[in-house]
């Protein structure tokens, strides 16, 4: 009895594969994040790495997408008033990291923050396993929702 249930379920689970490509392949993908979240979790540790995270802490230097030695300046608007000249101008690239630039606006790092947890996951500490579970949790969110959408349409 189970087993004529078993094979009736897998043709029907096989014919909504069929007639949802889409959606299967989201709720395929999703379960794979979630028995193999290494590859996702690779790509966010090197996105923390391109804005300033590394294994030693946060970066200062120059990486990422800001590569100039010097800010850029972009001219707003200049006016002369009675003799005087005044330009005002906005900043577009500063030198320094993201993470850098984060870190001197917030002064000291609470443990266990955000800012925290991404700078031991560059360093391969807790933060891999937070990083992982989020990783697990958003495949896990994703494969229901597939599902579900299948099962509905």
């Amino acid at each position: 009895m189970a087993s004529v249930w078993l094979a009736n379920a897998g043709k029907a689970a096989m014919n909504a594969a069929r007639q949802r490509p889409a959606l299967t392949a989201v709720a395929a993908s999703g379960l794979a994040t979630v028995a193999v979240p290494g590859v996702a979790v690779g790509a966010v540790v090197s996105g923390l790495g391109f804005v300033g995270f590394s294994a030693t802490g946060v970066v200062g230097g120059e990486i990422g997408p800001f590569r100039s030695s010097t800010p850029r300046l972009q001219v707003l608007r200049t006016t002369t008033k009675k003799g005087l000249t005044l330009t005002k101008t906005l900043h577009l690239c500063a030198p320094g990291t993201i993470a850098a630039t984060t870190q001197a606006g917030i002064g000291n790092v609470v443990a266990q923050s955000l800012f925290a947890t991404a700078t031991s996951a560059a360093a391969g500490g807790y933060g891999i396993a937070t990083i992982t579970g989020a990783v697990q949790a958003i495949g896990g969110a994703t494969a229901a929702i597939a599902a579900a959408g299948a099962a509905l349409l």
